[in-house]
């Protein structure tokens, strides 16, 4: 058998150790087109484990402002608060403790701008118990203060190590795409420490304000790419002039041409701003970009979530799973979404849900619970750290990303006449 020669040998050296390094490196789960196999959506419950105020906190503390922020009015604006959520949930036919801050903020925002609805002078004299807190204090002056209160509880008081887990994903997808409802900035305190390349929108400017530029995205050698969903604490307009109104006259013209010579950047800024920043739906000074309650829709629309929630729908249509942490599925836009791309890929996109309350949001939400019932939807009942930490949610996306899922149709069975509408799979 003849000898090999050094530079067989060196081959044959270097062949072994790509085959030991194979064997111990993590498997990189990517389809032949180079799809990612593995996106994140978080809800509230993905940040409560730094500090950050849940719903139910936060809504309970606007409630009860007067203790947290004893001042003159103080007392009117929790009862104001108080009546809204006894009236909305009157409304709504659900329990009062249900009508959380979302519903209470964006009910004082409409309010607070119902001059400009055209619907108002339809309505009537309106509330006689507002039209008492407004003679002692404009709406206007309630929201500011409330809104001051809310940006307070958004930040980070514990410590964000039990998010470092996030980092192993790297070895199955790259860049790792985070799509989030939180405002908080968890996510980016946290890849600051382990030093990982991330994006939100936004470019760095020298001795400016960062500016949101979504090409940003498709920056070359990033490690994370965070879609903030529903805005950010740290986002938002500084409004100079502001949006021109209608009409023809001279003073319109003149108003035009400033607005435009100093159009509004969206900006990114600190986290503890020099100055104050108004509520969403203002026209002057700095104005934060944080969608919730009614106001929602309308900030949906803009150019800048327009694009946001573009690359939402591209993840859902393309990725193979999309892990879910600390959402209790209650944004109906995001389910909506969540449940046409489930569907029309049919077990294409697996959902691997990972909340202690599971049981309960089944019960809330029947077509989860479906989606459970087709093997669409794997369940990890336990809080995001705990799940990250013991390595659930990397077992989970390894075991899902690798599977090959044959799909399944779902329709009726009953006839349409004989009144029986369950659904089973097939």
């Amino acid at each position: 058998m003849a000898k090999k020669t050094s530079r067989g040998k060196l081959r044959e050296t270097k062949r072994q150790a790509r085959t030991v390094a194979n064997r111990n490196s993590p498997v990189k789960v990517t389809d032949s087109a180079g799809e990612q196999s593995v996106a994140f959506l978080f809800g509230a419950g993905a940040s409560a484990e730094a500090g950050v105020c849940t719903s139910e906190k936060i809504t309970e503390t606007l409630l009860n402002y007067g203790s947290y922020c004893p001042s003159e009015g103080s007392t009117e604006i929790e009862n104001i608060l108080k009546y809204i959520q006894v009236r909305i949930g009157d409304y709504l036919g659900i329990r009062a403790s249900e009508v959380n801050f979302e519903f209470l903020l964006g009910t004082l925002m409409e309010l607070s701008e119902r001059e400009h609805l055209p619907v108002v002078p339809l309505l009537g004299e309106g509330d006689l118990l507002v039209k008492k807190l407004e003679q002692k204090l404009p709406l206007s002056k309630v929201l500011d203060k409330l809104y001051a209160l809310f940006r307070e509880l958004l930040f980070i008081t514990g410590a964000v190590d039990y998010l470092f887990p996030l980092k192993t994903f790297l070895d199955l997808t790259k860049p790792l795409d985070m799509f989030t409802l939180n405002y908080d900035l968890s996510l980016e305190t946290a890849f600051d420490v382990l030093k990982l390349r991330y994006v939100t929108g936004y470019r760095e400017r020298e001795k400016e304000l960062a500016t949101w530029d979504p090409s940003q995205f498709n920056a070359a050698s990033l490690d994370v790419r965070i879609f903030k969903l529903h805005g950010s604490i740290n986002w938002g307009s500084f409004y100079g002039y502001p949006p021109v109104e209608e009409g023809r006259s001279f003073e319109a013209t003149e108003q035009a041409k400033r607005y435009i010579a100093n159009y509004t950047k969206r900006v990114q800024f600190a986290a503890y701003p020099i100055a104050s920043v108004e509520p969403p739906g203002r026209t002057t000074g700095m104005v934060g970009a944080m969608n919730f309650g009614t106001r929602k829709e309308q900030l949906y629309a803009s150019s800048q979530f327009t694009t946001l929630f573009n690359f939402f729908l591209t993840a859902l249509h393309s990725v193979k799973t999309l892990v879910i942490a600390g959402y209790s599925f209650q944004d109906r836009a995001i389910n909506k979404l969540v449940e046409e791309s489930t569907l029309e890929r049919e077990g294409n996109l697996h959902l691997i849900v990972v909340n202690p309350s599971m049981y309960w949001i089944e019960q809330q939400y029947p077509v989860l619970r479906e989606f459970v019932n087709l093997g669409w939807v794997s369940r990890i009942e336990k809080p995001l750290g705990e799940a990250l930490s013991t390595g659930s949610i990397r077992d989970a996306v390894t075991a899902s990303v690798g599977s090959k899922r044959k799909a399944r149709s779902y329709h009726a069975t009953a006839p349409v006449n004989q009144g029986s509408s369950e659904q089973v799979p097939v």
